[in-house]
């Protein structure tokens, strides 16, 4: 009899533990899906939450044009935010190229290329754990001059905020351009950012990472 009570209890124990916590797939061909909206989700990036889960975000036409979308999940791989994720901007023009860094305080900065003005700029936006926007609704402009820019990259700046920094092509010469922004989303640097690499030749495909000193270090193609 004691023995049928204390397999019944360890029966109980595990389909109560299953019921509670979802199981990350161990299915290569599967996974976790964050987003299966239809339209096309397209160039992923991810940080972490600074809680075991994580903020992932992406470039995505459900709208008739690429606008970028965000979703966290938890360490039992649960979705924390609306299915299918978070709008973070839906202007009519394509948004592109997201990149995603850690704000260190559950929430996150996100950057992207946009096309609202007619040309390729830079925008960012802050989100907080729960996925409002901090920042100015649709994003706030990072760099707006007469250049055509892409493929930002992010990392923190170890105080809230963030340096980016991107591809610039001015018509006869691709350079590489950066600029920081603070927890509050007031760009610290010279407007459109200050030049990393502006030799004769082209740079392109940047990538950044901190110095751990409010600073980053670059690598550029």
């Amino acid at each position: 009899m004691k023995k049928q009570l204390s397999l019944t209890a360890l029966l109980l124990t595990v389909l109560f533990s299953n019921n509670i916590y979802p199981q990350w797939s161990v299915d290569p061909t599967l996974n976790n899906p964050i987003c299966t909206h239809a339209g096309t989700q397209d160039r992923p990036a991810i940080t972490g939450d600074g809680s075991g889960g994580a903020i992932i975000t992406w470039e995505d036409n459900r709208n008739g044009n690429f606008d970028i979308y965000a979703q966290k999940i938890n360490s039992n791989a649960e979705d924390q935010w609306a299915t299918d994720g978070l709008a973070i901007c839906t202007q009519g023009s394509a948004q592109n190229y997201p990149s995603i860094t850690s704000d260190g305080s559950g929430g996150a900065i996100i950057t992207w290329a946009d096309g609202r003005n007619g040309k390729q700029d830079i925008y960012a936006q802050r989100i907080d754990p729960s996925g409002a926007a901090l920042w100015t609704t649709n994003g706030l402009a990072v760099c707006t001059s007469s250049d055509y820019r892409y493929y930002p990259t992010i990392t923190s700046d170890g105080s809230g905020g963030a340096i980016i920094t991107w591809s610039s092509w001015s018509g006869t010469s691709n350079d590489i351009y950066t600029q920081k922004i603070n927890a509050s989303g007031v760009v610290q640097w010279t407007a459109d950012g200050v030049a990393v690499c502006s030799q004769g030749s082209g740079q392109s495909n940047p990538t950044i990472t901190s110095d751990g000193s409010n600073g980053g270090y670059y690598n550029l193609v």
